[in-house]
């Protein structure tokens, strides 16, 4: 997904050191850093082998502790070791809790394949997968895959969402809330071609971001709008041959009791990563609180 503003890094970035700091993996193109890899040489093999991985997506450095001056600093050392071009970059500040802070460079890989200069005066191709340690050398496999375009994402738009939490009147289970969240997607493919959307590759969650919750669907159902035909729902798949609207109905549960859900805002991320996509199609929705309903269980609600 290409990063299209500061708001977008800045929503991602966090989500990515909230998804760290809970023990869960970030994005394969999000990653948070101990410490900016040193020397400058490791460094620019990293980040070239990641960029050429990625073939266009955008990536993401999260290191904590760090001033925009001294990561500027570390790229420039970085972009010494490359032949003929070094990807683009800009840095920006991360506020985190308690006062502390981070930077987030977001990486620009559209210009691959980037290049090297290894020891001894020779040149190098650096390739990074995520879940591997250290880069390696490009394999003419790996170089095939570069010069392969990615296919062209869709564009998403949130129409209309809802949340609502409700106490659980369930006995003998820990659960205690249950919640659920509707949103009306539009979709607006960028390619001619059918779009292929395995319904398990759905993914939903519910964020309220005063309260340091983030919360997945266990359980996401998809149903067309019939007044948008190009947009189709089958047993196992969404099939999107033109613009139109699908429904997502959405439901999880948490055992947390401390969460203060009075007047707080909450955030609703839906993604899914088509058939033949090598990354997710993501986009969010800010919900404002409402009143709940009296006499009832539901303990909060939004909408937007």
């Amino acid at each position: 997904m290409l990063l299209r503003n500061a708001r977008d890094i800045e929503f991602h970035a966090l989500r990515a050191w909230e998804s760290h700091r809970a023990g869960q993996a970030p994005e394969p193109w999000c990653g948070v850093h101990a410490a900016w890899p040193r020397p400058a040489a490791a460094a620019a093999r990293r980040l070239a082998g990641q960029a050429n991985w990625a073939r266009g997506q955008d990536l993401l450095w999260i290191v904590p502790g760090t001033t925009l001056t001294q990561v500027e600093a570390a790229l420039a050392a970085a972009a010494a070791h490359f032949e003929g071009l070094a990807p683009a970059w800009t840095v920006h500040r991360l506020a985190l809790e308690g006062g502390k802070v981070a930077t987030v460079t977001r990486i620009e890989t559209g210009r691959a394949p980037f290049v090297v200069r290894a020891s001894g005066g020779r040149l190098e191709t650096p390739w990074l997968e995520p879940g591997e340690a250290k880069p390696r050398s490009a394999m003419r496999l790996d170089l095939v895959r570069l010069f392969t375009p990615r296919a062209e994402l869709p564009q998403v738009e949130v129409l209309e969402a809802s949340l609502s939490f409700y106490h659980n009147t369930q006995p003998r289970v820990r659960t205690t809330f249950r919640w659920s969240a509707d949103a009306a997607l539009y979709l607006i493919p960028r390619e001619a071609s059918r779009l292929v959307v395995p319904l398990h590759r759905f993914r939903v969650a519910v964020e309220l971001p005063a309260a340091g919750f983030m919360g997945r669907a266990t359980e996401v159902n998809v149903t067309a709008d019939r007044q948008s035909p190009a947009v189709r729902v089958t047993e196992s798949a969404v099939l999107v041959e033109g613009i139109g609207r699908l429904f997502l109905f959405t439901t999880g549960t948490t055992e947390r009791a401390d969460l203060d859900l009075a007047n707080t805002p909450a955030r609703l991320l839906a993604e899914f990563t088509p058939a033949g996509a090598d990354f997710a199609v993501t986009t969010t929705a800010e919900l404002r609180p409402e009143k709940p309903e009296e006499g009832g269980t539901q303990a909060a609600r939004w909408k937007g």
